[in-house]
């Protein structure tokens, strides 16, 4: 779970972090110091950069799958990115998004939760789940999604991990009330970078945030890979929620 702490970083220590967790969602290989170089203009030589690594890998904001491989972000550091991002997260709707997201405002109001969460987790392309605590409905849609990225990108190579998350997605109903200790409507989306309130596999990511509609709370959360485009999808919930409460 995320704290609302952010931590001083040097700005070019930084720009490095950020490049490397962003070139490892991208691409989803491990990234080395010339990768960097070749993609980045840091203003420094490449063994400087390869120092700067060290010292993130040393700190435990990236970890190195082999000695001689580059490096991939740890929970650790997804949860620092995750930080920066919230804390930067600025910018208004552009046309196409807000077309998509006055739709779901629309199905929202309607209370037509099947179709919203549907189409909620379409537009992320992520597993969306919907919970409203009044009627202790448990709305999940977007499974094949989830599972085309884990099959397709080969990220899950062991079967009990793939078990763990079909585990998951059949306690989601038992699980989703443990969201509302988490969340509250004033507070920004909670982020969860491996096990969460409702997740136990360390393979996954959630977001989640809190909607009312008549006095009535309900919940929305995407679960999807510790690998997801994070300043997207918070965006997205940011501005769903700015236009829910228009």
């Amino acid at each position: 779970m995320l704290t609302a702490i952010i931590i001083y970083m040097n700005p070019r220590t930084l720009e490095i972090l950020q490049a490397v967790i962003r070139e490892f969602i991208d691409s989803g290989e491990p990234v080395s110091s010339r990768k960097l170089c070749r993609k980045c203009d840091f203003g420094v030589k490449d063994a400087t950069i390869r120092n700067e690594l060290n010292r993130l890998t040393e700190e435990e904001y990236l970890g190195q799958p082999h000695t001689s491989s580059g490096r991939v972000p740890t929970d650790k550091g997804y949860r620092f990115l995750v930080e920066q991002v919230m804390a930067d997260l600025i910018g208004g709707l552009e046309f196409e998004t807000e077309k998509s997201l006055s739709f779901l405002k629309e199905e929202f109001a309607r209370q037509e939760f099947d179709e919203f969460v549907g189409d909620f987790a379409e537009e992320l392309e992520l597993l969306g789940v919907g919970y409203a605590p009044e009627s202790r409905e448990v709305y999940k849609s977007g499974l094949d999604e989830l599972f085309s990225y884990f099959v397709s990108d080969y990220e899950i190579s062991e079967p009990r991990e793939l078990f763990q998350i079909v585990k998951d997605f059949e306690m989601l109903d038992e699980r989703m009330s443990n969201l509302m200790n988490f969340i509250s409507q004033n507070s920004s989306p909670r982020v969860f970078i491996g096990k969460s309130p409702i997740t136990r596999s360390p393979e996954l990511s959630v977001i989640a945030d809190r909607f009312e509609m008549n006095g009535e709370p309900f919940v929305l959360a995407a679960i999807g890979p510790k690998r997801m485009d994070y300043e997207k999808n918070l965006r997205f919930f940011k501005q769903l929620r700015e236009i829910i409460n228009r």
